[in-house]
């Protein structure tokens, strides 16, 4: 599993081996202010394309990372 940010290669993992080695991926943390705008995005996406089951887990975790309380910009550390 390849992240978007190198420094979540070694921390965010995939116990189970479910996710290919060389599939991208990326993590959308509650803290950061633009995450819950590309949630809320995805779940209009899943309506839109007859995955509404889908869209209601997303709508409820959007909803959960909308009143986490801290928000902050997204960032790469400054040696990546």
């Amino acid at each position: 599993m390849l992240h978007a940010r190198k420094d979540y290669n070694q921390r965010v993992q995939d116990n189970q081996s479910l996710i290919p080695a060389d599939e991208p991926v990326v993590l959308l943390r509650a803290q950061d202010a633009l995450a819950c705008m590309a949630i809320a995005y995805y779940a209009e996406l899943c309506r839109k394309h007859q995955t509404p089951e889908v869209a209601v887990r997303m709508e409820k975790h959007h909803k959960l990372m909308e009143a986490w309380p801290k928000k902050k910009l997204p960032d790469v550390p400054k040696n990546m």
